[in-house]
């Protein structure tokens, strides 16, 4: 008898399988583009709750530097590589900014 567990690998080892090789990475880097937009809305919204600001976009950093590598090289994805690169860049100045703010050494103002 087959558990439940080894039901789920099964099912999406199966979907996996049908789909591009990409596809993991793709839904990765989504959801790191996901966690730092959620970041970039908290502070537009002027929210001081840094630990979710800062949470976010180090899930989004760390989902993206995963993803990337993976998805290089795939012509199709080239304009979504060039975005998430430009969100992991200024996400990574955000988090420096918030670093230094919290130690009023803030070079923003």
């Amino acid at each position: 008898m087959i558990n439940a567990a080894t039901e789920l690998r099964d099912l999406v080892e199966e979907h996996l399988r049908r789909g591009a090789a990409q596809e993991p990475a793709l839904a990765t880097a989504c959801s790191g583009l996901a966690q730092i937009g959620e970041a970039l809305q908290h502070v537009q919204a002027s929210s001081e709750n840094w630990g979710a600001i800062v949470g976010a976009l180090r899930t989004g950093v760390t989902s993206l530097r995963q993803a990337l590598p993976a998805l290089r090289g795939e012509p199709s994805l080239r304009p979504l590589l060039i975005f998430a690169e430009r969100q992991l860049g200024f996400a990574e100045l955000l988090q420096q900014e918030i670093a230094r703010t919290q130690s009023d050494e803030s070079t923003l103002a």
